[in-house]
């Protein structure tokens, strides 16, 4: 499947993020795709309303019970733009610090075998 950006153009994207902030002003919209490797899982959706205090430890917990099954060998390791976000930082944090010309904050998680 390709990834949300490339599915949809800017125009789309921007309405879509809009539409979604009018409904619910409260939550974040959170873009949440795979890494680009065969062996990390893909999850059952893509967007994510967030609240503005989840922190990022949270949302790998969410992400992890939503990969069925999922190897408690392995680490999951989120990504925003390139750079690993602090299991501390809370959704508005990431979104202040990360968030794209539509709107949304995109997300990209991996894992890696790491516990043996």
């Amino acid at each position: 499947m390709l990834p949300y950006r490339e599915r949809l153009a800017f125009d789309q994207r921007r309405k879509a993020y809009e539409q979604i902030t009018q409904r619910r002003p409260d939550l974040i919209p959170f873009i949440v795709e795979r890494h680009n490797k065969r062996d990390t899982p893909a999850l059952d959706k893509e967007k994510f309303l967030l609240p503005h205090d989840i922190t990022m430890a949270q949302l790998k917990y969410v992400i992890k019970k939503r990969i069925s099954p999922f190897n408690k060998a392995q680490a999951l390791f989120l990504f925003v733009k390139g750079s690993v976000p602090t299991s501390t930082s809370t959704a508005q944090q990431v979104k202040s610090a990360y968030q794209d010309e539509d709107g949304f904050v995109y997300v990209t998680y991996a894992l890696e075998n790491t516990f043996g």
